[in-house]
């Protein structure tokens, strides 16, 4: 990881994924790539999504966010990295919600009819 700290180019929620500058080139923060990718919890599997992309497709860095005092470690990626993901994460069209079945309450399809009759 390097010492150095980089500053955040670009605006959250803008439809865009954030940058930083690394050697002259634009890294973007993985968190928005995977946020605008529709996968924003993809993060909880970092490990497995790292091991996927080559060494030179992604780094950790320290990155100071606007408005924030502390810079935090982010993990960035190159324009091949962020295709990679684009690949393993095609866009997702929102997450569905689980519908109730009709007729019955929730705790009947999941097999627990007393919970339904202790709640009444």
């Amino acid at each position: 990881m390097r010492d150095e700290v980089f500053r955040v180019s670009g605006s959250p929620g803008r439809m865009r994924a954030r940058t930083v500058e690394l050697d002259g080139e634009p890294w973007w923060l993985l968190s928005d790539v995977l946020a605008l990718r529709g996968y924003p919890r993809q993060l909880a599997r970092l490990p497995e999504l790292l091991r996927r992309l080559d060494d030179d497709e992604a780094e950790c860095v320290w990155v100071l966010q606007p408005g924030e005092e502390r810079p935090r470690a982010l993990w960035v990626v190159t324009a091949e990295g962020r295709a990679a993901v684009h690949d393993m994460y095609p866009q997702s069209q929102g997450h569905p919600r689980k519908r109730r079945p009709s007729g019955g309450s929730i705790h009947k399809a999941a097999g627990v009819e007393g919970l339904s009759a202790r709640n009444e």
